[in-house]
């Protein structure tokens, strides 16, 4: 029995042959591709590597950056606006990082665009302070050589001048300076002692405070020194009982005169606490220029505390008048000059004090009312 044999044609042979060739030619193709496709990938992946390794720093340098912002001119106020991220205007030239970037031939990349964005971003202030500073160093180069070359114009030829630096104008007086100078020009000190009779009359150890008509005293004290300024005393200030302030005095107050014209000022103070034993001296500093014109008015302090009811009860002893003529015989001529009528009081406060002291003792009232 003769076997069976498949017929196969030649032509079928043919077309499988080409088939088969076609196929190994077009995967062959592809590997091709996708080999040239990883190459690409692998080299962009090692530039953004290289990139991320690399500073802005490793490119250009502090000063040329500073240039290029510089030769932008007005114009980087727009580095704070625009983006650094890609679209379509930020592509085109007329973006003002593409200008940078240009200016300091770099990429033109993202990475690139946010590196400058970054430094722009934190250091803004201090490019800005360098960027004023050398616009103000050119501005003074060329005021220098305007300078120089109207010098040069003013000179004869034959004669070469080197000309001075131009001294700074003085710096104006404020006027703490100028009264602490005119305070400091005269500065007299004195003192004056207080009994202790007279302490106890003023201060109250108990409460540590001073008691009042105390400035009647001082005033009277200060003016035996030889001072003939009408005082009005402030400030006034006793430490505390505790106090670790070893340089601070124990009692301070500050005086000055009433009359509009005179400028000096009075300190009075005690340094140490006063022992019950012994006597108390009393410091004076007076600093400034005293100046008592005859065209001021007449200055006088007030008349109260004890002194009124002295006043008062003379008044109502002898009559208002007669008080009058006693104090104005009494009277210093030498404070009367200098405008300081205190002790010298008028016809209408010695009535008034008059009645003051007959209605505090009750002297006019009927007892069989």
């Amino acid at each position: 029995m003769k076997r069976k044999t498949p017929f196969t044609s030649s032509v079928k042979n043919k077309s499988k042959s080409r088939s088969t060739q076609h196929i190994e030619d077009s995967s062959s193709d592809d590997q091709s591709s996708k080999q040239v496709m990883e190459d690409n990938l692998d080299e962009q992946s090692n530039e953004k590597e290289v990139e991320k390794k690399q500073t802005i720093w490793d490119q250009i340098t502090r000063k040329q950056f500073i240039s290029a912002v510089k030769e932008l001119g007005s114009d980087k106020k727009q580095l704070d606006e625009e983006t650094w991220r890609f679209n379509d205007f930020t592509r085109s030239k007329e973006s003002i990082w593409s200008r940078l970037i240009s200016k300091l031939k770099l990429n033109q990349t993202e990475n690139i665009r946010q590196s400058l964005y970054n430094v722009w971003r934190r250091n803004r202030q201090k490019s800005a302070d360098v960027l004023f500073e050398s616009h103000q160093d050119s501005v003074e180069k060329v005021h220098k050589s305007d300078k120089e070359n109207k010098v040069e114009l003013l000179l004869p030829k034959s004669v070469n001048k080197s000309t001075a630096s131009d001294e700074s104008s003085p710096h104006a007086q404020t006027r703490s300076t100028v009264e602490q100078e005119s305070n400091t020009s005269t500065i007299v000190e004195a003192s004056f002692i207080l009994t202790l009779k007279d302490w106890k009359d003023i201060y109250n150890s108990s409460t540590r405070k001073m008691v009042p008509g105390w400035t009647d005293m001082m005033s009277e004290k200060v003016r035996s020194c030889n001072f003939r300024c009408t005082l009005a005393l402030k400030n006034h200030h006793v430490s505390l009982e505790e106090s670790h302030k070893i340089n601070s005095s124990f009692s301070h107050c500050i005086a000055t005169c009433k009359t509009p014209s005179c400028k000096r000022t009075f300190e009075v103070f005690i340094r140490d606490e006063p022992i019950y034993r012994d006597s108390i001296v009393v410091h004076i500093r007076a600093g400034g220029d005293e100046d008592h014109s005859a065209d001021e008015k007449a200055i006088v302090r007030h008349l109260t505390g004890k002194a009124r009811l002295e006043v008062g009860k003379a008044a109502s002893a002898i009559g208002c008048l007669k008080v009058l003529q006693q104090k104005v015989e009494n009277a210093d001529e030498e404070m009367l000059s200098a405008r300081n009528f205190t002790g010298c009081e008028s016809m209408e406060v010695i009535k008034h004090a008059a009645a003051d002291y007959r209605k505090n003792f009750q002297l006019d009232e009927d007892i069989f009312r």
